[in-house]
């Protein structure tokens, strides 16, 4: 069982803040629309220093819902918009992709990452090793391996970070933490 301040040792496994008693229950739960996850995603404005930034692209809604179904392996019921966007690092060639699933309530969101964290770690099978990641979301699931994945959900939305051709050395918490303060910033607007 997770700690009761919610964070995960390396060892611990995932975060499920929800056995944990997360804090952030008592909250509005963050519900975004198609333009806000457009919005939220990091694109070349705000790719951090050092990280080339390249446009979010916002999938037709039977796209979006192919995706989804596709990346978690659930119906993905109430999915309300699913964007994507990535930065690469240019001395590397190594990039992060961003992805934003956007549901109409926590429990379609909450399904929605039990599906997508068991579908990665099936990928990653023996090679995945859990991360320590600590943010300030409802639920939070990381792992490392081949690449890195981190899925954080914060009410309706989820927040995916995945690495492709990067050294383990990244700060991946600081990028997860970047897009999941562009998610809260943008359901404020």
């Amino acid at each position: 069982m997770a700690p009761a301040d919610g964070t995960a040792s390396a060892d611990a496994g995932p975060v499920d803040e929800r056995a944990a008693g997360g804090a952030r229950g008592a909250e509005t739960p963050v519900v975004l629309t198609q333009e806000q996850v457009r919005q939220a995603l990091i694109d070349t404005d705000s790719a951090p220093d050092g990280w080339e930034g390249f446009g979010a692209e916002i999938g037709l809604p039977q796209e979006s819902l192919k995706t989804c179904r596709e990346d978690s392996g659930t119906q993905c019921e109430g999915l309300v918009a699913l964007g994507t966007s990535f930065i690469r690092q240019p001395a590397s060639g190594g990039q992060v992709v961003f992805r934003i699933y956007a549901f109409g309530t926590p429990g379609d969101a909450e399904s929605a990452m039990d599906g997508l964290a068991a579908a990665e770690r099936g990928k990653a099978g023996s090679r995945a090793r859990p991360l320590d990641v600590r943010l300030e979301t409802d639920e939070t699931d990381a792992f490392t391996g081949p690449d890195t994945m981190i899925v954080t959900r914060l009410g309706a939305t989820l927040v995916r970070v995945t690495s492709e051709d990067l050294p383990q050395t990244v700060p991946y918490a600081d990028l997860a933490e970047l897009q999941t303060t562009r998610v809260r910033q943008s359901a404020a607007l």
